[in-house]
């Protein structure tokens, strides 16, 4: 489970790339240094869900798509 960053006036620099790069994708990183699979199973309610369709935008770009087994999207706006 990751849970979105309560931001503070220290975080006024942070923009939603670094979510997707240093937030999600790092994610997946540590859970696969922990528990060894690769893949993973994700789910995103709210803008988490439009956070997690950035994040495979980006990922089916740069090919590393494969890492990501399933996606649910939970109340989560599609069509901005």
């Amino acid at each position: 489970m990751l849970s979105l960053l309560n931001p503070t006036a220290g975080n006024s620099e942070l923009e939603f790339d670094k979510y997707v790069i240093e937030g999600v994708i790092e994610a997946f990183e540590v859970v696969e240094k922990q528990t060894g699979q690769r893949e993973v199973n994700a789910a995103g309610y709210c803008i988490v869900g439009t956070l997690l369709m950035t994040t495979l935008a980006y990922m089916s770009v740069r090919r590393l798509i494969s890492r990501v087994k399933s996606a649910t999207l939970l109340t989560t706006l599609t069509d901005f």
